[in-house]
């Protein structure tokens, strides 16, 4: 089974490498991983360092998120795709844990994400809210919000469940993130959830860079209302 790891970038080059790295250190071989950037940093330059080692770098028209992760799962070799943020950091084994479920029959797998810089006050606030709206013990939120760091899907089922959302005045900051998971539902596909499964993702830890992730989420969210939802 061949993996297509996903990652679009945007101003990144803090923390690209060190992602790229924890990839290329994963223990399954049948993988690509692809970059989709639209950087105006060094991120394109650092990414194109690992050409050799067979990490893949494509550009987007501009689009935003939801289009480069569009371009990416459309130029995929791979059965299944994992997307990621440029933050995110998978244990040595993710993959091999993972094609288990798929070779079980699984379309897409829901994984556990915990903040791995939270000896920091603003990253373990981060940490807290997720542990609040992404826990079991909500039942509410765990099955509304259909997705998490280190989401996986096959291909096909991604293209038949329509993708993410793009073609809209300004492109999705956030909250597109569980439309996925709302078309995946809508075409019947299998879900599996494996929180034994977990994944570390660095989070902003200076107030400005908190302030300017929540200002992202928050316009995201009002879009999603407005154009998707259709709320007034």
């Amino acid at each position: 089974m061949r993996f297509s790891i996903i990652i679009p970038t945007y101003n990144e080059e803090r923390d690209i490498a060190a992602t790229l790295d924890a990839l290329l250190g994963l223990d399954y071989s049948d993988l690509e991983i692809v970059v989709v950037d639209d950087s105006s940093d060094r991120t394109p330059e650092i990414v194109g360092g690992y050409a050799r080692q067979g990490v893949r770098l494509i550009h987007p028209g501009g689009g935003g998120r939801c289009e480069a992760r569009n371009l990416g799962i459309r130029e995929a070799s791979g059965e299944v795709v994992v997307l990621l943020d440029a933050a995110v950091r998978l244990p040595a084994d993710f993959l091999r844990r993972l094609a288990y479920h798929y070779q079980n029959g699984a379309d897409y797998v829901r994984v556990d994400a915990k903040v791995a810089n939270r000896q920091f006050l603003f990253p373990r606030y981060v940490h807290c809210v997720s542990e609040v709206f992404y826990s079991r013990a909500v039942d509410y939120n765990f099955a509304k919000m259909d997705w998490t760091e280190g989401f996986s899907c096959r291909r096909e089922a991604a293209l038949k469940a329509g993708l993410f959302p793009t073609g809209f005045p300004v492109p999705f900051g956030a909250g597109e993130d569980g439309l996925l998971g709302r078309g995946l539902r809508q075409i019947g596909a299998k879900k599996v959830i494996d929180l034994s499964l977990e994944v570390a993702h660095v989070v902003p830890a200076s107030f400005q860079g908190y302030w300017h992730t929540r200002q992202e989420k928050g316009a995201g969210s009002a879009q999603v209302h407005r154009f998707l939802d259709r709320w007034p």
